[in-house]
Protein backbone atom coordinates (compact mmCIF):
# COMPACT_ATOMS: atom_id res chain seq x y z
CA UNK A 1 0.00 0.00 0.00
CA UNK A 2 2.46 2.62 0.93
CA UNK A 3 5.90 2.48 0.36
CA UNK A 4 7.85 2.86 2.85
CA UNK A 5 11.74 1.86 2.39
CA UNK A 6 14.00 0.48 5.44
CA UNK A 7 15.78 4.01 5.19
CA UNK A 8 12.30 5.83 5.60
CA UNK A 9 11.78 3.54 8.77
CA UNK A 10 14.96 3.82 10.56
CA UNK A 11 13.86 7.86 10.35
CA UNK A 12 10.62 7.58 11.89
CA UNK A 13 11.90 5.30 14.58
CA UNK A 14 14.43 7.69 15.53
CA UNK A 15 11.70 10.52 15.70
CA UNK A 16 9.38 8.51 17.82
CA UNK A 17 12.29 7.71 20.29
CA UNK A 18 13.67 11.62 20.56
CA UNK A 19 9.62 12.51 20.96
CA UNK A 20 8.45 9.48 23.55
CA UNK A 21 11.60 8.44 25.06
CA UNK A 22 12.78 5.23 26.01
CA UNK A 23 10.05 4.60 28.30
CA UNK A 24 7.04 4.99 26.45
CA UNK A 25 8.21 3.34 22.86
CA UNK A 26 8.05 0.37 23.27
CA UNK A 27 4.41 0.67 24.78
CA UNK A 28 3.62 2.64 21.95
CA UNK A 29 5.58 0.30 19.86
CA UNK A 30 3.10 -2.90 20.88
CA UNK A 31 -0.24 -0.38 20.45
CA UNK A 32 0.62 0.48 17.01
CA UNK A 33 1.48 -3.54 15.81
CA UNK A 34 -1.65 -4.26 17.63
CA UNK A 35 -3.64 -1.84 15.28
CA UNK A 36 -2.09 -2.64 12.38
CA UNK A 37 -2.52 -6.38 12.84
CA UNK A 38 -5.87 -5.44 13.31
CA UNK A 39 -6.45 -3.62 10.28
CA UNK A 40 -4.67 -6.63 8.38
CA UNK A 41 -6.67 -8.94 10.02
CA UNK A 42 -9.73 -6.99 8.88
CA UNK A 43 -8.74 -6.64 5.11
CA UNK A 44 -8.36 -10.02 4.98
CA UNK A 45 -11.99 -10.73 6.38
CA UNK A 46 -13.03 -8.67 3.51
CA UNK A 47 -11.11 -10.11 1.53
CA UNK A 48 -12.26 -13.29 2.48
CA UNK A 49 -16.26 -12.18 2.59
CA UNK A 50 -15.60 -10.53 -0.86
CA UNK A 51 -14.70 -14.04 -2.21
CA UNK A 52 -17.23 -16.22 -0.54
CA UNK A 53 -19.68 -14.23 -2.12
CA UNK A 54 -18.27 -14.51 -5.50
CA UNK A 55 -18.07 -18.15 -5.50
CA UNK A 56 -21.41 -18.17 -3.85
CA UNK A 57 -23.12 -16.10 -6.71
CA UNK A 58 -21.13 -18.56 -9.26
CA UNK A 59 -22.12 -21.47 -8.00
CA UNK A 60 -25.60 -19.83 -8.06
CA UNK A 61 -25.34 -19.20 -11.19
CA UNK A 62 -23.73 -22.70 -12.14
CA UNK A 63 -26.82 -24.00 -9.97
CA UNK A 64 -29.47 -22.24 -12.77
CA UNK A 65 -27.44 -23.25 -15.43
CA UNK A 66 -27.63 -26.87 -14.20
CA UNK A 67 -31.38 -26.58 -14.16
CA UNK A 68 -31.48 -25.27 -17.09
CA UNK A 69 -29.54 -28.24 -18.93
CA UNK A 70 -31.72 -30.30 -16.84
CA UNK A 71 -34.80 -28.87 -18.14
CA UNK A 72 -33.36 -29.50 -21.69
CA UNK A 73 -32.39 -33.10 -20.70
CA UNK A 74 -36.28 -33.37 -19.76
CA UNK A 75 -37.31 -31.65 -22.85
CA UNK A 76 -35.31 -34.19 -25.56
CA UNK A 77 -35.67 -37.00 -23.51
CA UNK A 78 -39.77 -36.59 -23.24
CA UNK A 79 -39.29 -35.49 -27.17
CA UNK A 80 -37.48 -38.68 -28.34
CA UNK A 81 -40.14 -40.75 -26.12
CA UNK A 82 -42.72 -39.19 -28.19
CA UNK A 83 -41.32 -39.76 -31.11
CA UNK A 84 -40.54 -43.53 -30.19
CA UNK A 85 -43.91 -43.75 -29.18
CA UNK A 86 -45.04 -42.50 -32.36
CA UNK A 87 -46.50 -44.99 -34.41
CA UNK A 88 -47.61 -43.06 -37.25
CA UNK A 89 -44.20 -43.27 -38.45
CA UNK A 90 -44.19 -47.03 -38.19
CA UNK A 91 -47.78 -46.82 -39.86
CA UNK A 92 -45.91 -44.84 -42.82
CA UNK A 93 -42.49 -47.23 -42.59
CA UNK A 94 -45.59 -50.22 -43.51
CA UNK A 95 -47.57 -48.26 -45.91
CA UNK A 96 -44.10 -47.42 -47.84
CA UNK A 97 -43.40 -51.44 -47.27
CA UNK A 98 -46.73 -52.34 -48.58
CA UNK A 99 -46.83 -50.31 -52.02
CA UNK A 100 -43.57 -51.47 -52.49
CA UNK A 101 -45.03 -55.00 -52.47
CA UNK A 102 -47.88 -54.10 -54.52
CA UNK A 103 -45.93 -52.40 -57.11
CA UNK A 104 -43.19 -55.44 -57.19
CA UNK A 105 -45.97 -58.01 -57.55
CA UNK A 106 -47.44 -55.54 -60.76
CA UNK A 107 -44.24 -55.41 -62.35
CA UNK A 108 -44.28 -59.54 -61.77
CA UNK A 109 -47.85 -59.56 -62.85
CA UNK A 110 -47.14 -57.60 -66.39
CA UNK A 111 -43.78 -59.28 -67.13
CA UNK A 112 -45.70 -62.75 -66.62
CA UNK A 113 -48.38 -61.34 -68.99
CA UNK A 114 -45.71 -59.87 -71.49
CA UNK A 115 -43.98 -63.82 -71.32
CA UNK A 116 -47.35 -65.42 -72.04
CA UNK A 117 -48.06 -63.09 -74.83
CA UNK A 118 -45.28 -63.78 -76.07
CA UNK A 119 -45.85 -67.77 -75.63
CA UNK A 120 -49.39 -67.11 -77.48
CA UNK A 121 -47.62 -65.06 -80.34
CA UNK A 122 -45.72 -67.98 -80.44
CA UNK A 123 -48.35 -70.86 -80.23
CA UNK A 124 -50.33 -68.77 -83.40
CA UNK A 125 -47.30 -68.84 -85.25
CA UNK A 126 -46.77 -72.80 -84.70
CA UNK A 127 -50.44 -72.99 -85.44
CA UNK A 128 -50.31 -71.16 -88.36
CA UNK A 129 -47.48 -73.47 -89.43
CA UNK A 130 -49.30 -76.59 -88.65
CA UNK A 131 -52.38 -75.17 -90.25
CA UNK A 132 -50.00 -74.68 -93.82
CA UNK A 133 -49.10 -78.17 -92.99
CA UNK A 134 -52.15 -79.38 -93.09
CA UNK A 135 -53.13 -77.63 -96.19
CA UNK A 136 -50.30 -78.92 -97.82
CA UNK A 137 -51.13 -82.43 -96.72
CA UNK A 138 -54.86 -82.29 -97.68
CA UNK A 139 -53.92 -80.88 -101.16
CA UNK A 140 -51.97 -83.60 -101.62
CA UNK A 141 -54.91 -86.15 -100.39
CA UNK A 142 -57.27 -84.22 -102.52
CA UNK A 143 -54.88 -84.95 -105.74
CA UNK A 144 -54.05 -88.37 -104.80
CA UNK A 145 -57.73 -89.20 -104.76
CA UNK A 146 -58.29 -87.37 -107.93
CA UNK A 147 -55.71 -89.43 -109.48
CA UNK A 148 -57.01 -92.80 -107.91
CA UNK A 149 -60.47 -91.54 -109.52
CA UNK A 150 -58.66 -91.41 -113.07
CA UNK A 151 -57.14 -94.73 -112.77
CA UNK A 152 -58.57 -98.20 -112.30
CA UNK A 153 -57.56 -99.85 -109.01
CA UNK A 154 -57.70 -103.32 -108.24
CA UNK A 155 -59.38 -104.07 -105.22
CA UNK A 156 -57.05 -107.29 -104.26
CA UNK A 157 -53.99 -104.40 -104.23
CA UNK A 158 -52.69 -103.32 -100.88
CA UNK A 159 -54.37 -100.12 -99.73
CA UNK A 160 -51.25 -99.74 -97.48
CA UNK A 161 -48.99 -100.29 -100.61
CA UNK A 162 -51.04 -97.29 -102.37
CA UNK A 163 -51.30 -94.58 -99.90
CA UNK A 164 -47.06 -95.21 -99.47
CA UNK A 165 -46.97 -93.91 -103.01
CA UNK A 166 -49.15 -91.34 -103.43
CA UNK A 167 -48.92 -89.32 -100.38
CA UNK A 168 -45.51 -87.66 -100.39
CA UNK A 169 -43.75 -87.25 -96.89
CA UNK A 170 -42.01 -83.78 -95.91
Amino acid sequence: MFDVGFSEVVIIAIIALVILGPERLPKVARTIGFWVGKARRMVADVKTDIDREMRESELADLRKLGDEISDVKNEFQSAAGKVADDSGVESVVESIKKSADDIQSSVSDVTAADDSAQSSVSDVTAADDIQSSVSDVTAADDSAQSAENESPVDDTTDTSQTKDKQIPTS
